[in-house]
């Protein structure tokens, strides 16, 4: 886990088994989307899109706010992917359910 506590442990947002594991998925079938949990930044998806290479240029990349930074650095998260998950469950851990709901509706 990326974050634990609200905390930043920086961990890579993908490891490099991951991308050798979804290379190799897309080997034997097409894959449309990719979800990238905890993403902090919109850094973290120019990375897994680098991290891809060429594979990468077909798949849409979905980015999953689970932490307070994701929701902070919301606009330059969306800005860098194809599409951005807010995680209400993960977040309820670090935002009080009625700053979520607030949060929730600033981001649609």
């Amino acid at each position: 886990m990326r974050f634990l506590g609200g905390k930043h442990k920086g961990l890579p947002i993908i490891s490099d088994d991951d991308v050798r594991d979804l290379q190799a998925i897309t080997q034997l079938i097409q894959v449309d989307y990719f979800i990238l949990p905890f993403a902090s930044c919109g850094q973290d998806i120019k990375t897994l899109r680098e991290m891809l290479g060429p594979v990468g240029k077909t798949i849409k990349i979905l980015a999953k706010a689970d932490t307070i930074n994701g929701i902070e650095n919301f606009e330059d998260i969306l800005n860098q992917c194809d599409g951005i998950v807010l995680c209400r469950n993960e977040l309820s851990w670090e935002i009080p359910s009625e700053k979520l709901m607030i949060a929730q509706k600033w981001a649609i």
